[in-house]
């Protein structure tokens, strides 16, 4: 039992490795879509904010656009899933279900379970409190 056991961690150990690129989606939103598009399908933003990257605020979305083009996004609520349907509040045990074990992650603002595409410089980054999906992102390398 033991070596099968092994042989599973290591085969989604290398699923965590190789996110289909399509996952990298939150409600449907694409990264590389221009801002104006993203107000369109999704309406005017709760807040707009600039610093180095501009953000559109959405109850419960986030949306950082760079020279006007979506570089990432957050969501903390059910209404913004990735397409194999992980969303925010759902048990993690499920996400491990769709995508394996995921790369733990320390980062400066906090402990992630990653999932990485095979040829991308983004991926899924998700925050979980206990059991639970506090937030969904996609994120990339700048």
């Amino acid at each position: 039992m033991g070596q099968k056991q092994a042989v599973a961690e290591q085969t989604s150990e290398l699923r965590s490795q190789d996110l289909p690129e399509q996952e990298l989606r939150l409600g449907g939103l694409s990264l590389g879509v221009e801002g104006k598009t993203v107000i369109r399908e999704f309406g005017q933003p709760s807040q707009v904010s600039s610093s180095f990257y501009s953000q559109l605020d959405y109850p419960g979305f986030t949306v950082l656009l760079e020279e006007g083009t979506v570089i990432g996004m957050t969501s903390t609520s059910d209404q913004y899933c990735t397409p194999a349907g992980v969303c925010p509040g759902m048990d993690f045990e499920q996400v491990r279900e769709r995508y394996g074990v995921p790369v733990v992650s320390d980062r400066e603002d906090g402990s992630f379970m990653e999932y990485y595409t095979a040829d991308s410089s983004c991926w899924l980054k998700i925050a979980v409190d206990g059991e639970l999906v506090e937030s969904v992102s996609v994120v990339c390398q700048p």
